[in-house]
């Protein structure tokens, strides 16, 4: 598949090298709301040819925003359905540190190298479901969750009230945990970014902030703060 250019991105198609059932996705320049859609075409053409094991180079990418990030999440599921996965590997700096401040790693895999990533389809799917996996990983510790524990008759708190209890419960929930827990006490359709935002709002994005607010919040408790 030949490149292709929109704005300031550059997308080229390559199969793995010693994997033919693995495609490379190389991506350079800047996926923005401008050129998301860009990356969402290629990936979204891969899958519809059934071509559901993707590896995705990000080496050249100077700046991946919320946009290509939604782009990778709504693809996965097609890919996993599929049999396959997405997999990133040589992320820049820049973008490492959003994809550590987003939590993505328990959904998104990420390899230093090339080949670290493609071998990991030598055998199957190589990732499993991880947003399964978060699912039931998660639903194990919602029984034992009384904070939120109400009366079905009552009304549900809303959804920031119920975000920061959770956080107050278990600081170490990642953002996929959190909103697994929020579906599940019947808050309806909470998309991903719903979560981040409002942990954002709190300055709570990033489990270490999560860890803080816990720890000052039990210090004020024990000192009746």
């Amino acid at each position: 598949m030949d490149g292709s250019r929109a704005n300031d991105i550059r997308i080229s198609v390559a199969t793995a090298d010693g994997h033919d059932a693995v495609q490379v996705v190389r991506v350079d320049g800047t996926v923005d709301t401008l050129t998301a859609g860009e990356l969402d075409s290629v990936l979204g053409a891969l899958v519809r040819q059934g071509r559901y094991r993707l590896v995705v180079d990000l080496a050249g990418v100077r700046y991946l925003s919320s946009a290509g990030w939604g782009v990778f999440i709504s693809r996965l599921r097609e890919a996993r359905a599929g049999g396959g996965d997405i997999k990133l590997a040589r992320m820049t700096p820049p973008v490492r540190e959003i994809y550590d401040l987003l939590e993505f790693a328990g959904v998104l895999h990420h390899f230093e190298q090339l080949d670290s990533a493609t071998a990991q389809f030598g055998g199957g799917n190589g990732g499993g479901d991880a947003i399964s996996g978060l699912v039931s990983r998660a639903g194990s510790r919602l029984d034992t969750a009384s904070l939120l524990s109400h009366p079905s008759s009552s009304p549900l708190p809303s959804l920031e009230t119920t975000v920061l209890q959770l956080v107050q419960e278990d600081p170490f929930y990642t953002v996929g945990e959190l909103r697994t827990h929020v579906l599940a006490i019947g808050h309806g359709r909470v998309s991903w970014w719903t979560i981040v935002r409002v942990l954002w709002r709190h300055s709570l994005l990033g489990r270490h902030r999560r860890l803080e607010h816990y720890r000052r919040r039990i210090a004020a408790d024990n000192t009746g703060g």
